[in-house]
């Protein structure tokens, strides 16, 4: 999970820094609306494609992480596990999230008191509300907010650029950011996005409504007076103080040449690269390990059956057989932790080894079911050395598949040895 998250906020940066450098400036608005949106799904999106094309091995390799083995030197003693950094990393973005909805609830509420305090009437695809004793100018989905102390020189101006974010559906553009803001609260690329696509929707109204007015004319209504809006994220609002200026340089600005197109198409080996990067990264020596469980397996104790991670047919342990087809994997998970339990000597340590001692094995079932390349690291190097011994023990298997063809699956077993 926490590679995920790593990994799109890397791709959500490159793609942000693309627009920063080679887009931002350049007068194709319908171009970049499409971009700002994409952009950060297609972020999310990436780290989740994996094309076994780029593998440096020639036979498709998968790791399973098993669950974890818990032997005991002297008498059996309970076990209290604590919450992983996974569980901590999950509670607090879910606090979060829970916190950025209840936020995005309460913007929601403004809305609804801004519609209660003003006189509604019907619009041309929409609805306008006149808001009392106010210069506030903004637009939400079909409806416009306009403040009654407006001259009706500014309201024509207004009226015209909100109707542009309505017709133009503008406010499904800042919805879907709150939506990421909520689920991903602390990405900065979210926010920044947000940012830059709220810069390009007034840019949108600005160049539609410069066609029905004299530039002059509008920088006119621009600078005559400084509005004052409750900032919502999600609104567009005609008065955004910091965007002014950006907005009238946009309007002066000549409309990009067709040439500039081409800067687009540098999209495409960008998006390649990043496949390629975590392709590469899925099948590296060290290849990413899926947890099957957070619970460990203690000696003597009931091996809980836990389901492996996606790979079409596990490898099957001698004696399992003959159990159902979903069940084999549990077998496998209890007969390889029974294995070891009955199979290791846990006096093997050194004198001056005390307390919790962790082993983590690797080792791999070979197309032909062989348990081979078996590797172990560990703080005791006879606990290494005995938990490499036992490993190799294992029985030849039925080998694993994967899309019909046998394949070599790869497994990480941590083993914990408390005196």
């Amino acid at each position: 999970m926490i590679l995920y998250i790593i990994q799109v906020l890397i791709f959500q940066g490159f793609f942000l820094l693309f627009y920063e450098l080679l887009l931002k400036k350049e007068t194709f608005f319908k171009l970049n609306r499409a971009y700002l949106l994409l952009a950060p799904l297609v972020a999310l999106v990436l780290p989740l494609v994996k094309i076994s094309l780029f593998s440096s091995e020639a036979e498709p390799t998968s790791m399973i992480r098993l669950p974890e083995i818990g032997l005991m030197e002297a008498v059996e003693k309970s076990v209290i596990t604590g919450l992983s950094w996974n569980d901590l990393f999950i509670g607090i973005w879910v606090v979060g999230s829970l916190l950025f909805f209840g936020y995005f609830l309460k913007k929601l509420q403004t809305l609804q008191n801004y519609r209660k305090e003003g006189a509604a009437a019907s619009l041309e695809n929409g609805f306008i509300i006149n808001l009392p004793n106010s210069t506030a100018a903004f637009s939400f989905l079909k409806t416009i907010f306009i403040g009654q102390q407006l001259t009706e020189e500014q309201r024509h101006a207004i009226l015209l650029h909100e109707q542009v974010h309505v017709k133009e559906h503008h406010s499904w553009d800042l919805l879907l950011f709150e939506a990421l803001i909520i689920l991903f609260w602390f990405n900065p690329f979210v926010y920044l996005f947000q940012k830059r696509m709220i810069a390009l929707q007034e840019f949108i109204a600005d160049a539609k409504v410069s066609e029905t007015l004299s530039k002059k004319e509008y920088y006119q209504s621009l600078l005559s007076q400084l509005f004052q809006t409750q900032k919502i994220s999600f609104i567009n609002t005609f008065f955004n103080h910091s965007l002014i200026k950006k907005r009238i340089v946009m309007l002066q600005k000549s409309k990009s040449k067709k040439s500039q197109l081409l800067k687009y198409t540098l999209l495409l080996p960008i998006i390649a690269a990043m496949v390629f990067v975590v392709s590469c990264a899925e099948h590296s020596d060290t290849p990413h390990e899926e947890n099957t469980s957070e619970a460990p397996l203690h000696l003597k104790q009931e091996v809980q059956a836990t389901p492996f991670a996606t790979i079409d047919k596990a490898p099957i342990f001698p004696g399992c057989e003959e159990v159902a087809s979903e069940a084999q994997k549990n077998c496998f998970t209890q007969k390889v932790a029974q294995f070891v339990v009955e199979n290791f000597d846990t006096k093997v340590a050194s004198e001056e080894t005390t307390g919790k001692q962790r082993i983590s094995v690797q080792f791999k079932i070979n197309s032909n079911g062989r348990v081979e390349d078996v590797k172990a690291r560990a703080a005791d190097e006879k606990l290494q050395a005995e938990a490499i011994r036992v490993i190799e023990m294992l029985p030849k298997m039925v080998p694993g598949e994967q899309d019909g063809k046998k394949v070599s699956v790869q497994f990480a077993l941590p083993i914990l040895f408390e005196f």
